[in-house]
């Protein structure tokens, strides 16, 4: 049996794990976010971990053989930590554009134009839903039921809500 390096863990890294649960939605958007990485090092482990169906860590060593095996820990680590920012940041970026959209449906109602504003409550629904944002995504139901009751002269917001239903 030949000595295994107690710095190499042969079990699946978290990286790998993240990886492999992310959507394909997901995926490609982080792919496009590392590619614009100064070191090409985390693309190429993404794409390796992406490729396997089942976690292989000596093929995967083999592949990074021009890096020490600290080196290597390295940069599984970082690129776990890198996929995690990127995640926060996707729903970062969710939940300000669902909230800007909320906003723009405001003032397209104040305006008057109710049809358009309906567009914009709706994209703002499905971003907080991408979010994840329970918070964002019952505001923006309300006010879409809000909308819809100002639109169709119901006289109260518990008329609307139970039209809405």
């Amino acid at each position: 049996m030949a000595p295994t390096n107690p710095l190499i863990n042969e079990e699946a890294p978290e990286a790998y794990a993240l990886v492999r649960n992310l959507d394909a939605k997901e995926s490609a958007a982080i792919r496009r976010r590392l590619q614009r990485e100064t070191d090409p090092k985390f693309l190429a482990l993404f794409d390796a971990y992406h490729k396997m169906e089942a976690y292989d860590g000596p093929s995967i060593r083999a592949r990074f053989q021009d890096i020490a095996d600290a080196g290597f820990n390295t940069l599984r680590s970082r690129l776990y930590y890198k996929l995690l920012d990127e995640m926060v940041s996707m729903e970062e970026d969710n939940e300000v554009e669902a909230c800007l959209n909320l906003a723009r449906a405001g003032v397209l109602v104040n305006r008057g134009m109710e049809d358009e504003a309906a567009k914009m409550l709706r994209k703002a629904r499905t971003l907080a839903g991408d979010a994840d944002s329970g918070l964002l995504i019952a505001t923006a139901e309300m006010t879409e039921i809000l909308q819809l009751g100002r639109r169709h002269g119901w006289a109260s917001t518990v008329e609307a809500m139970e039209k809405f239903k």
